[in-house]
């Protein structure tokens, strides 16, 4: 038997997927921003990252088809990617980081006024490689992980066991 068969690997991929992904994206935001990862903030950071990965697990493993589960996973990982890539640009630009709202409000006046200065950013090596680094878990998701997550009605029932104790 291959060790990918096992269900309960299976029943751990599907369930580590995206706590795991939270935590990444948060490394590679901070390190990318700060160039340390060991603050004062790691804990709430890594408490953020599994509640929040717990939930979107959760919400995956409420269907039962494999091909939604996929679908819905590889939005998940577009979605999630997006926040962080938006924040890491916003602080190359301006050294500074604003909440996505105060980011989204202004983002007329500053792509107008800037524009040419926002693409040479995104399309330099450095924007590109982070670019990369934050959707490689959905490449790799895409490539791998599509035929590790389990339709087992057992496993569905203790990955969203394990999700809501998460919270209590």
């Amino acid at each position: 038997m291959r060790i990918f068969e096992s269900a309960k690997l299976k029943t751990l991929c599907s369930f580590a997927l995206f706590p795991i992904t939270m935590i990444y994206f948060e490394c590679i935001f901070r390190l990318s921003t700060q160039g340390t990862f060991f603050t004062f903030a790691t804990i709430p950071m890594l408490l953020f990252s599994v509640s929040w990965g717990s939930v979107l697990c959760f919400i995956v493993n409420l269907f039962r088809k494999r091909k939604t589960k996929n679908i819905i996973t590889a939005i998940f990982l577009t979605v999630g990617a997006i926040p962080y890539l938006v924040e890491y640009f916003v602080y190359r630009f301006f050294n500074v980081f604003y909440d996505l709202n105060t980011v989204f409000a202004g983002a007329g006046d500053a792509l107008g006024g800037f524009f040419v200065t926002t693409m040479e950013l995104i399309f330099s090596f450095d924007g590109l490689f982070k670019i990369l680094l934050f959707f490689l878990p959905l490449i790799l998701f895409l490539i791998f992980g599509r035929k590790y997550l389990t339709t087992d009605r057992k496993a569905k029932k203790r990955i969203i066991t394990s999700a809501i104790s998460v919270f209590l």
